[in-house]
């Protein structure tokens, strides 16, 4: 269990997920009432997972800034024996509560000396071309300390 959000959130509101792993949250309608300026919420919190301060997080030392569609690419950490996934996470277009870009993109990958070796997604059809964060996750579900943006086209 976690502290609540200081802020409800509902119709109008956004979640985005950070490069460092922290989730941002905005807007909403105070109380869920429709109207005008005067139920707007401005206020901003960011979201800061347990993880976030956890020394074990992986980190990404080099990444290409664009892959291609099933080309195969290396990225450089020296944590890669610790590595148990690695993804490629749309960014976020989030309106009205709803987010109808995510996409969360696993990615095969081998491990080798001072990195990974990964495989971009085969084609548009999985994953559409654009800017998606580059994650990699350790063992016990660490992510990255910092994903790095990749243009996949």
């Amino acid at each position: 269990t976690i502290e609540e959000a200081s802020v409800p959130r509902n119709y109008h509101s956004v979640a985005l997920l950070l490069p460092n792993g922290r989730v941002l949250t905005a807007g909403s309608n105070k109380n869920g009432v429709s109207g005008g300026d005067n139920v707007k919420e401005y206020r901003v919190e960011v979201f800061t997972p347990t993880y976030f301060y956890d020394s074990r997080r992986p980190e990404i030392d080099a990444a290409p800034p664009q892959i291609g569609y099933g080309q195969s690419f290396t990225i450089e950490t020296a944590q890669s024996h610790r590595i148990e996934r690695a993804a490629l996470i749309r960014c976020g277009s989030v309106t009205h509560a709803w987010d109808g870009d995510q996409r969360y993109v696993g990615l095969e990958f081998d491990k080798i000396d001072g990195g990974l070796r990964l495989t971009a997604p085969p084609s548009g059809n999985v994953a559409p071309p654009g800017p998606y964060m580059l994650w990699i996750v350790a063992e016990e579900d660490i992510p990255c300390k910092l994903a790095p943006f990749v243009i996949l086209s």
